[in-house]
């Protein structure tokens, strides 16, 4: 069903990671190539999450999609706060609330399909109870 909670979780994760088009991404890292590939994989991973909204049919390919969406959001929050430690420029300001903006939306995310594969997996053991029942 589309009413489900993932829904609601996988939709909120989508406008987190949407919203990282907000995120100060040029003053973390002004010498690298984060400010143009981050917005560009958080709208990926958005759009993935939007596209398991709509995969409710097939549960077990629903928690498939969103576990590789929780991995990818994983990988670019790493990113995000791992670059933190490799420019170490003295010229480039660095400034802790600029990256705590900048990896928010990835870390959000990351929660939000946790919770999200959490249901389906609840939702699958429900239906299997259900079948036993017949």
């Amino acid at each position: 069903m589309i009413q489900r909670k993932q829904t609601v979780f996988l939709a909120l994760a989508a406008v987190a990671l949407l919203s990282s088009f907000l995120a100060p991404f040029e003053v973390v890292a002004a010498s690298s190539w984060l400010p143009a590939v981050a917005p560009v994989l958080f709208a990926l991973i958005a759009l993935g999450g939007i596209y398991a909204i709509f995969q409710y049919a097939d549960r077990a390919r629903q928690r498939s999609i969103v576990l590789g969406l929780q991995y990818a959001a994983l990988i670019v929050l790493l990113l995000v706060l791992g670059l933190r430690f490799v420019v170490r420029d003295a010229s480039v300001a660095i400034d802790v609330a600029a990256w705590a903006v900048s990896a928010a939306p990835a870390a959000i995310a990351y929660v939000l399909f946790l919770f999200a594969r959490k249901s389906i997996e609840k939702d699958i053991a429900l239906v299997r109870s259900m079948d036993r029942l017949r």
